[in-house]
């Protein structure tokens, strides 16, 4: 019997030999394969970790930074709400600047040759640390706000912002190359995350536990730390130049869109949208600060609801229901309408809520609808430069062109309705050559039609609404410190006849227009109120006082020939009106028998320049309602004061607030001086409450024995208002949002 035949007349032992070594060389190139598949997966998984790292820090130190250079440079700019939008501007235009770094470097240079720029970059920034405003930048009397801030901002963290306003486009278009199978868009929420995280940790951790130089120097520390995360980035790509191309989906609508660039109605709209976003963004935050006070928290909140609603829109692209989000557009509108109408018959906390959340759907609608809009990947970074135009556009509106062009705040009612109409415009808007809306042109008119009627009637509304606040004032003034207006009362009572000066929704002052009663003390100042009886305390003659806040100069009312009452103010526009000079409203400096002087500035900056004044009552009266310079109220400013008062002088602080609760601050402080502190709350009985004559609530600090012996002064002091908090703030560390009268009992 012959044996098995083999494959080319192999023997048993050669067959066997020949089998084994081809399954070996198999199992070889199956075991090559793994640790190549192996290896590929771990390079993806660090090249993604790498960029989502660094994106997210990038983002957060973006962020983080703004509330911090911003509370370290509002207190030399009087501490109103428009420091905060030049802040905002300033800010805007430099990430608008990034993103057109970002765009030029990807669009012109080599990879190789982007990262030699970066890195040169990077390494410039490092210069600028750590980011803390030298005290030579503190502005001069009569200087532009808006250029000191800007050039004070640009000095102080233009390199260093610039290079983080450059991550999130750069790094994702990068990360686009390197992985050509993941979207970078994504990216783009994780980066809005980490904004996110850094704005809503500010306020409740970072705020209350560091103290600003402490905040700016960890930050410093963390801004080194990127710079290291973007070198491994720029050095990666270095080595190994990207080959791939950007992710591009199998759709037929992007394949169309391969070949044809997005329409120049779609790049019109990357615009308007997030310009329009922008707009309300500042609108409400102004409004908010100038009805409740200029804190961190509501600088905040409405910046987070911003990045929220790109989270949201960028991440659940589904999350946006054109039909339902119509319908929450037209509430949100409504609620609007009703809070500016309303105002202060409001609770603080329910309008805070309701502007909060009517900016939230707005930002929803235009970043929804911004969405899609978006294009193929490989527009990113034009898709990204034209959003930040936008933002910048919305910023430079509020800061710069409004308040020429507006007598009062109109922004927030104008970007209402511009909001609408581009809800309204963008299913009509074609894309990438291709039409988004399926509606045949016929109907396409009458739907037009059917939505311009309503968008017209409620341009009516927001007119006629927006316009009755201020149809009948006599005088209207907007500036970088807020809008003033003077409003005539009583106009069918010749006795009672009288004007009242306003900002925003609080009154600073009244004054009769009758001769016989155009020098009485009224409002906040009469001679029951604290202030009264600082100053009709029998003081050995002649008298000195001091008045940080103008108003309408009522304080002056108490003046007796050889007196010297000085004023000081940092609104030119209140010294116009109730300064001394000819055209002036309101008359008490002028009809005062005292010498009447204004200074024109900050009253602490102004207080630091000048000699001890020797005061015998130093008024503080710039807490009354909107806008609260903090840094009136703070340990080092207290020291200022004492060195311009007399031995024995009384200072005087006027805390009558409708949203702060400011007496655990002041009693904080004259504690830590060692200084007794006498509560003067003057509250008018039903009969005698008047519009001339206000509740008020003034805290009188002295170590004058005679004053605190004196009777009247012991049976108007009243300590039942001390709620045992204290809160010692200095230049270095301040909480606003601790005194929100929400917060507490009172």
């Amino acid at each position: 019997m012959r044996p098995p035949s083999y494959p080319g007349n192999l023997s048993p032992a050669e067959f066997v030999r020949t089998t084994t070594v081809k399954n070996n060389k198999n199992t070889n190139s199956q075991v090559n394969a793994f640790q190549t598949s192996r290896r590929t997966l771990i390079d993806s998984n660090q090249i993604i970790l790498r960029y989502t790292t660094s994106i997210f820090i990038g983002a957060f130190l973006l962020f983080q930074v703004q509330p911090i250079i911003g509370k370290f440079i509002l207190p030399w700019f009087g501490g109103g709400p428009g420091v905060w939008t030049v802040c905002m501007l300033f800010f805007q235009v430099l990430l608008l600047s990034g993103y057109a770094y970002a765009h030029w470097l990807h669009t012109y240079l080599p990879q190789r040759k982007q990262v030699i720029v970066h890195l040169i970059l990077l390494a410039v920034a490092l210069c600028a640390l750590p980011i803390i405003p030298h005290n030579s930048f503190k502005p001069q009397a009569g200087a532009d706000p808006v250029t000191d801030i800007l050039v004070t901002l640009l000095t102080c963290v233009g390199l260093p912002y610039f290079v983080l306003s450059t991550t999130s486009p750069l790094l994702q278009a990068w990360f686009g190359l390197s992985r050509p199978g993941y979207s970078p868009y994504r990216l783009y929420a994780l980066s809005n995350a980490g904004s996110l995280i850094a704005l809503v940790s500010y306020p409740f951790i970072v705020e209350p536990a560091l103290s600003l130089r402490t905040q700016a120097v960890i930050w410093s520390v963390g801004f080194v730390v990127f710079t290291l995360l973007c070198v491994w980035c720029t050095l990666a790509m270095y080595k190994h130049p990207a080959s791939g191309r950007p992710l591009e989906t199998a759709s037929p609508k992007t394949s169309r869109a391969k070949t044809t660039s997005p329409s120049p109605a779609a790049a019109f709209f990357w615009v308007a949208f997030p310009a329009t976003s922008s707009t309300l963004l500042l609108a409400v935050t102004n409004q908010m600060c100038w009805d409740v006070a200029v804190v961190p928290f509501l600088w905040i909140l409405p910046l987070t609801l911003y990045l929220l609603s790109f989270i949201i829109c960028f991440e659940y692209e589904r999350a946006y229901y054109r039909p339902a989000f119509w319908i929450l557009l037209t509430g949100a509108t409504v609620g609007i309408i009703c809070l500016t109408h309303m105002g202060s018959a409001i609770p603080i906390w329910k309008q805070i809520a309701g502007y909060s959340g009517a900016l939230f759907i707005f930002c929803l609608v235009c970043h929804g609808e911004l969405v899609k809009l978006k294009p193929p990947t490989r527009y990113l970074t034009r898709f990204y430069l034209l959003t930040a135009l936008g933002g910048a556009l919305g910023g430079i509106f509020v800061a710069l062109i409004a308040p020429h062009i507006f007598h009062a705040y109109r922004e927030l009612q104008l970007g209402i309705w511009i909001c609408c109409a581009l809800a309204i415009a963008a299913p009509f808007v074609r894309k990438n050559g291709f039409s988004q809306s399926r509606n045949t042109p016929g109907r396409k008119s009458l739907t037009l039609l059917a939505y311009t009627l309503p968008l017209i009637a409620l341009a009516v509304v927001l007119i006629v609404k927006s316009g009755k606040t201020f149809e009948s004032d006599p005088y209207l003034l907007r500036n970088f410190y807020g809008v003033l207006n003077v409003n005539l009362y009583r106009t069918g009572d010749p006795k009672y006849l009288h004007l009242t000066l306003e900002n925003g929704r609080i009154c600073h002052g009244l004054q009769f227009q009758l001769f016989e009663k155009r020098n009485q003390p009224t409002t906040y100042y009469t001679k029951k109120s604290g202030i009264g009886l600082a100053l009709s305390y029998p003081w050995p003659h002649p008298l000195r006082v001091g008045v940080i806040g103008l108003g309408v100069g009522t304080v002056a009312a108490y003046g007796r020939p050889g007196d010297t009452y000085r004023f000081y103010e940092i609104n030119p526009a209140v010294e116009s009106l109730s300064g001394r000079n000819p055209n002036s409203m309101f008359t008490y400096l002028k009809d005062s028998p005292a010498e009447c002087q204004v200074v024109l500035g900050d009253a602490r900056l102004s207080l630091e320049y000048e000699e001890p004044q020797q005061f015998n009552v130093l008024a503080l009266d710039a807490f009354t309602g909107d806008a609260i310079p903090i840094h009136l109220l703070t340990r080092e400013a207290f020291q200022q004061y004492r060195r311009h008062l007399q031995p024995g002088g009384i200072l005087a602080v006027h805390i009558t607030n409708s949203y702060l609760d400011l007496e655990p601050v002041v009693r904080a402080i004259a504690e830590n001086s060692g200084l007794p502190v006498i509560v003067v709350y003057h509250k008018p009985s039903y009969q005698e409450n008047q519009e001339w004559d206000l509740p008020s609530k003034w805290l009188l600090i002295t170590d004058n024995k005679q004053f605190l012996e004196n009777e009247q002064i012991r049976a108007a002091a009243n300590n039942e208002t001390d709620t045992g908090n204290r809160y010692l703030w200095t230049d270095d560390y301040s909480n606003l949002f601790q005194t929100l009268k929400f917060r507490t009992k009172n």
